[in-house]
């Protein structure tokens, strides 16, 4: 699956990546349930659908004031 295709999932690091922040706020973010929405695989790992991430950014992006 080709790094472009928006269903692609990410790992954590990945994920910190887009985000520009660490893996440990991730994991915050995983526990508080405030994070982009995650996948858990039947092996137990998590992941997150490259779609959801990009649509948590805009839905959380700050918004100019007028």
């Amino acid at each position: 699956m080709p790094e472009d295709d928006p269903n692609v999932l990410l790992t954590k690091t990945q994920v910190a990546e887009l985000l520009a922040v660490s893996r440990r706020t991730i994991d915050r973010m995983v526990t508080a349930g405030t994070g982009p929405p995650m996948v858990v695989l039947p092996s137990g790992r998590r992941r997150w659908r490259k779609l959801d991430v990009l649509a948590w950014i805009e839905e959380h992006r700050a918004r100019p004031e007028g």
